[in-house]
């Protein structure tokens, strides 16, 4: 078993379904893409939308603007159930209340974007995570994560863009 679940303390019942790679983070994967590591600050080293602030901290109205721009909405409430025909993200932060990680519901379009991974069209529903610059795990619920990767605090839904 992979230290990463350890290190994390992940449940058992998150599966890993990458190699370790530093080309992306869980905001970028979040995002749908997995050939750049997303951040607001460091500019030249990675990359950042036009159009966006680029603060010195990601805070979490810098991840809550970032994927507004790409059309996602917050939600009233946490709800992290599954519904056909529309895309989740849950954003966690950390107890100094900075932004940890970025979680991306598993859907049909999701599963389009990226043909060439098996994994994600048996996973429908569950949950997909980039830990840092380690592998992408999918897991059942959002909250199976939570803890040494942070807190829930926020959900953005926004329709399928088939």
């Amino acid at each position: 078993m992979s230290d990463i679940f350890d290190a994390y303390g992940l449940p058992e019942s998150c599966e890993i379904t990458s190699p370790p790679t530093m080309t992306y983070n869980s905001v970028a994967w979040a995002a749908g893409d997995n050939g750049r590591n997303w951040q607001p600050y460091l500019m030249g080293k990675y990359y950042w939308p036009g159009g966006l602030s680029k603060e010195n901290t990601f805070t979490l109205e810098t991840c809550i603007s970032l994927y507004r721009s790409l059309g996602f909405e917050q939600i009233s409430d946490k709800d992290l159930d599954y519904e056909q025909g529309i895309e989740r993200l849950a954003i966690y932060v950390d107890d100094t209340n900075r932004v940890s990680h970025v979680a991306r519901q598993i859907a049909d379009e999701f599963i389009a974007k990226y043909p060439e991974r098996a994994d994600l069209k048996q996973a429908r529903g569950k949950w997909t995570s980039k830990i840092e610059d380690k592998e992408d795990i999918c897991h059942k619920y959002a909250n199976d994560i939570e803890g040494s990767l942070g807190y829930i605090v926020v959900v953005m839904t926004r329709p399928s863009q088939e």
